[in-house]
């Protein structure tokens, strides 16, 4: 519906922190001209894996053709017969040329034994072995073993000869080893552990070709081993890769490498081939309680995987194809035309149900549960129906992306630690009848021309974010949060909101009157979507999954005397200007209590900010009471600072007032705000170079009554 209060050419980007669990918002950059909200965690590759589940392209193989008669398996241990793999002509025919041939001896108590493992390195010529001993195990690195010559590194025994990296200083990720520059690198004998909990803390990372990683024990990472795309050729076998936090082994954009005999256990993912990485052969693995993640690439082999005691199962330009009866620990369709899997278990994987460009399938009766990814993933897969599923204990339950008239219906999804369903870029799909419970919601993201109707939402609720036309397009009805309707109203104006809601969306509204409501436990209590001249009084929103109240695009709105207690965030406004936020008690939210984003000339008064932030961010930073980024012009007065983890913050704002407030404890000097300028490089030395600060002259001796 066109409304006078936005241009229909007016393309907006919108981003809702919907689901902070799973994807989590850091203080980013905001371009003020295109209205965006962008990560400042992003990786330094654009792999899809790392984007917290929003996936592109998923492409796999295996070994049989879908064979419905392939016996269940016992154990991981009963495997078809062994294959010979194909020589793979290039893999360690291009090597650095040898310039030694000698044995460089690290501990032990030979004459002229290297103590650290560093400097033997370092010391080695193209062609030499570099021999560790275990007697000075464990060998602790604060930095890189960094390997830029033809070498061996090789420990006496994988068990015993370890290498960890957790006395590294947590301001710096670096992964134990990197091969690069250089060519027909062999590791072997190693336990390599503790890298750290952040992106580039790897176990090893490979920037070349021709390398051999075998015989090692790979854990406790961020990620175990991580290729590039300067890194093809490789081959990484018999290793045992277990307990890494984002991966065992990581793929991007790297082409014909072997990965074969290795065991993968408790990883997010086992292995992970990401944008571009082709032509690889996988064979022989051995998979527990983690699994096979392929995204954008293809021609690879998989032969022989066991995924859980059960075959991964893959079909390529295949159809009319029945695939049930539990045979399968993990599906994936690649081009496929009506397949139907039906009346599976699948649990402890990555993702169970893959499809990509397939068509007319139908997914039905098959149970899913603790998956680390979405139990089912549909990418560029129309006309498929999904019904009757039983989804639970995962990441995300259903999620499609660039797919479109899909149906899903009458799924059961609870308990996942993210989104009940996600669609990003998907258009003209029906979501009908569902129950969604306990999850972060049934999200849509740049998603267009979408059907959400007759869903049953328990502690759970409806996102849309995206761009504004793909918003206010999708049609919303006869949805229920928690018992009672979920109300949007789309170019209303002039009208009081009686009716008992679950959850409140208003987009294109005017002088609409909130109150007296209990919109608790679901995602996001109240959305406003360019909406003016509101008032949201005396409501109650707490343990909301997302946050309590979110304003977007509106401006000249009144929240005053809610109740914002427990909820992930409290009040968030984006590019909302002229509103008031007074006398609310906003209370033990373990993010922020209030946020500005490029927020201007607002007043936020006489409120009782409590017990908010003090969930950590990214490394160690603590959240707070208010935070204002790119937000200027703006009054913060006469509030109660209670206890709060870091009471206020600000980032790159000019001209906001503080007064008056009350902070904790009586005052006889002014109160410093700290504040920033925009984060560079996130450095403490540098840090204090764009320290700012702004200052509550007048500041209250006592707490205000409120």
């Amino acid at each position: 519906m066109q409304t006078k209060y936005l241009s229909k050419k007016r393309v907006v980007y919108f981003i809702v922190l919907l689901y902070f669990g799973s994807c989590v918002l850091t203080y980013g950059t905001i371009t003020q001209s295109k209205k965006s909200i962008s990560s400042a965690n992003d990786p330094e590759y654009h792999g899809v894996w790392m984007q917290a589940g929003k996936i592109s392209d998923t492409f796999v193989n295996s070994a049989h053709d879908g064979n419905p008669t392939l016996p269940y398996l016992r154990s991981p241990n009963t495997l078809r017969n062994p294959v010979t793999l194909p020589q793979n002509p290039l893999l360690n025919n291009k090597v650095a040329q040898s310039i030694g041939n000698k044995t460089l001896y690290v501990g032990g108590s030979g004459p002229n034994n290297y103590s650290d493992i560093p400097t033997a390195i370092n010391a080695a010529q193209n062609g030499d072995t570099v021999f560790v001993y275990n007697d000075s195990s464990p060998y602790y690195q604060d930095f890189t073993l960094t390997i830029t010559r033809s070498i061996k590194l090789i420990g006496e025994n994988k068990e015993t000869t370890v290498i960890d990296q957790s006395r590294e200083s947590p301001i710096f990720t670096s992964p134990i080893i990197d091969i690069i520059n250089t060519e027909g690198v062999t590791v072997s004998g190693f336990t390599l552990r503790n890298s750290g909990d952040f992106f580039a803390d790897y176990g090893i990372e490979i920037e070349s070709n021709h390398n051999t990683i075998s015989g090692n024990i790979i854990m406790n990472n961020y990620m175990g081993i991580y290729i590039n795309g300067y890194g093809s050729y490789n081959m990484i076998s018999h290793n045992v890769i277990k307990s890494n936090i984002n991966g065992g082994v990581f793929l991007y954009s790297s082409k014909n490498n072997i990965i074969s005999n290795n065991t993968f256990s408790n990883n997010l993912g086992g292995l992970i081939l990401d944008t571009d990485s082709n032509n690889n052969i996988v064979s022989d693995n051995t998979f527990e309680n983690d699994g096979i993640w392929v995204a954008d690439a293809h021609n690879n082999t998989f032969i022989n995987n066991v995924i859980n005691g059960k075959w991964l199962e893959y079909l390529e330009d295949k159809s009319d194809v029945v695939i049930n009866n539990s045979y399968a620990g993990q599906v994936i369709l690649v081009g496929c035309q009506n397949i139907t899997i039906i009346d599976n278990v699948f649990s402890n994987t990555c993702t169970s149900i893959q499809l990509s460009n397939s068509a007319n399938c139908l997914i039905k009766n098959n149970m899913i549960q603790s998956d680390t990814r979405p139990c089912v993933l549909l990418v560029k897969s129309n006309g498929n129906t999904l019904t009757t599923n039983t989804l639970s204990d995962s990441y995300i339950g259903i999620y499609l992306s660039q797919s479109s008239n899909n149906i899903i219906t009458r799924n059961a999804i609870t308990s996942c630690s993210a989104d009940g369903v996600y669609l990003y870029s998907s258009s003209f799909n029906q979501v009908e009848e569902n129950t969604l419970s306990d999850n972060k919601g049934l999200n849509l993201q740049y998603s267009d021309e979408n059907t959400l109707s007759q869903n049953t939402l328990y502690h759970d609720g409806v996102g849309l974010y995206g761009y504004y036309e793909d918003i206010t397009s999708n049609i919303l009805s006869n949805n229920t949060v928690n018992g009672k309707p979920l109300l949007c109203l789309v170019g209303e104006a002039d009208m009081i909101v009686g009716e008992a809601a679950g959850q409140i969306i208003l987009m294109n509204c005017h002088n609409i009157t909130v109150q007296n409501q209990d919109l608790s436990n679901t995602i996001i209590g109240l959305l406003l979507v360019n909406t003016d001249h509101s008032q949201i009084v005396n409501n109650t929103m707490t343990n909301d999954g997302g946050c309590a109240a979110l304003f977007f695009l509106s401006t000249y709105n009144t929240f005053s005397l809610n109740s914002v207690v427990n909820n992930t965030r409290g009040v968030l406004l984006y590019f909302s200007d002229h509103s008031s936020i007074s006398g609310n008690t906003v209370r033990s939210n373990p993010f922020d209590g209030i946020e500005l984003w490029n927020s201007n000339n607002n007043t936020i008064s006489t409120n009782t900010l409590e017990k908010n932030g003090g969930r950590k961010f990214v490394r160690n930073e603590n959240l707070l009471g208010i935070f204002l980024y790119t937000s200027s012009y703006n009054t913060i007065s006469h509030n109660n600072f209670l206890h709060n983890a870091r009471d206020a913050f600000f980032n790159n704002c000019t001209r906001n007032n503080w007064n008056g407030n009350y902070w904790s404890r009586p005052r006889v000097l002014p109160k410093l705000i700290l504040g920033e300028t925009q984060k560079v490089i996130p450095l403490p030395i540098i840090n204090l170079l764009n320290m700012r600060f702004n200052v509550d002259w007048h500041p209250a001796q006592k707490p205000y009554d409120i």
